[in-house]
């Protein structure tokens, strides 16, 4: 049986109460931010090479692209 490895944007993904578990302080909010980040980051990689995606979505949120490979890189392991 094959074994499916779950990223860890999978895994917030498919939490339940998210948003409140942000509320009570169990998940940084810090988390959020990063989730959205992400999100922009693969709907740019669609269209884009990997470089121009990492340099638009750090105009677009105002950080720089190491900033940003970092975000990509934890939301893309386990």
């Amino acid at each position: 049986m094959p074994f499916k490895i779950m990223v860890r944007y999978n895994t917030l993904k498919q939490i339940e109460n998210f948003t409140r578990l942000i509320q009570l302080g169990i998940i940084p909010i810090v988390i959020m931010d990063w989730i959205v980040i992400y999100e922009y980051y693969k709907i740019e990689r669609e269209t884009l090479g990997k470089m121009q995606s990492y340099c638009n979505t750090a105009d677009n949120y105002r950080m720089s692209e190491k900033h940003i490979m970092s975000i990509v890189k934890w939301m893309e392991t386990n």
